[in-house]
Formats: structure tokens, C-alpha cells, sequence
């Protein structure tokens, strides 16, 4: 039996997977086993990743993992996976990111697995601490919250709302000291 209280032997499936949560790691884990002799499961495939673990889906033969690892802005050291022990980098080129600033930084990793074949794609976002996370059948939703800054709030206010509400004249004088 697992710490997590799953044995073996009160499943019909041949596959199990464990996402042991680790307390105080700064690894996410996800170990994919053969377990179709109850007897003696074998660990078919051993994921992990810098960072921490944030939330996992499976659909249908796929298991969604998504992590973070804090940035720390005077050395951005991108997340590292390893997979069955072979350590996998990923180029500062390879990552994504939303062009808004924010005043703390994360590298978000989603990662697929292929629990039929072990087949594993990962991609890495940098994001905000604000990001949020949504899962639908067939989609992984990343979201941002998008911070206006308050002068261009201000503006877009004046020249969108204030001035059509002015008298004639005052929108004159109101152009007249904006264009300062």
C-alpha cells in the first residue's frame, strides 16, 4: 500500500500514477508504475521538475502536471526537468511569456505525460504571481492579469468619457492642458 492508502491489488487498471506531494521539496514528482503484476510493480517512468507543485489532471491518457518555480529577477534560472534521471534544460528562447510587467516573477511549467508510452512534452511560461490556471477536457487555460498602469487608465478615461461629457467650450481648455 502507498502513503497516499491506494493498494495495487483494489484497481483493475495496469498503469497507476503517484504525484507524491513533497513537503518543504522544491521538486514537483510524478512517478508512472506497470503494475499489471500486483506482486511487483515496476517504475516504468520517474518525472520531475524544479519547482513546486501547483495542480495535475488526467484526461483520457494524459497527465497534465503543472508546476512553478520562483524567479529570482537577479539570476532567472529556468526550471531543469528530469526524467528517469537524465536531466533536461530548457533555453531561455524556449520560454513564453506575457509582455506586462508584474512585481513578482514565476517560470509556470505544464507538462504532458503519455501514460501508455511514457511520451512527455513540457512547456514553460514566465508569469506573474497573479496567473491563474484553468482545465476543460481538451484545454490547459493559462490567464494573466493584464495591470494597466494608472496614467494610461487616466487618459483613456479623459479621451474616451470625460471630454464628450463637457460643454463645448470646457473640452477646448481640457485638450488645451492634457497637451502639456
Amino acid at each position: 500500500e502507498t502513503e497516499i492508502g491506494v493498494s495495487p491489488s483494489e484497481t483493475s487498471f495496469d498503469k497507476m500514477m503517484i504525484l507524491p506531494e513533497g513537503r518543504g521539496e522544491s521538486q514537483a514528482k510524478v512517478f508512472l508504475y506497470d503494475i499489471s503484476n500486483r506482486e511487483d510493480p515496476e517504475l516504468k517512468y520517474d518525472y520531475s521538475i524544479d519547482g513546486n507543485y501547483i495542480e495535475a489532471r488526467m484526461i483520457n491518457n494524459y497527465v497534465y502536471l503543472i508546476s512553478s518555480k520562483y524567479v529570482e529577477v537577479e539570476n532567472p534560472v529556468p526550471p531543469i526537468y528530469f526524467v528517469n534521471g537524465r536531466e533536461i534544460s530548457i533555453a531561455a528562447q524556449d520560454i513564453y511569456y506575457f509582455n506586462y510587467p508584474d512585481s513578482n516573477y514565476v517560470f509556470t511549467s505544464i507538462s504532458s505525460i503519455d501514460i501508455d508510452d511514457g511520451d512527455y512534452q513540457q512547456t514553460v511560461y514566465l508569469t506573474g504571481e497573479s496567473r491563474t490556471i484553468y482545465f476543460s477536457e481538451n484545454t490547459v487555460y493559462l490567464t494573466y492579469q493584464k495591470h494597466q498602469d494608472y496614467k494610461s487608465y487616466l487618459e483613456d478615461y479623459i479621451n474616451d468619457v470625460a471630454i464628450s461629457l463637457l460643454p463645448d467650450e470646457k473640452d477646448k481648455e481640457l485638450e488645451s492642458i492634457l497637451s502639456f
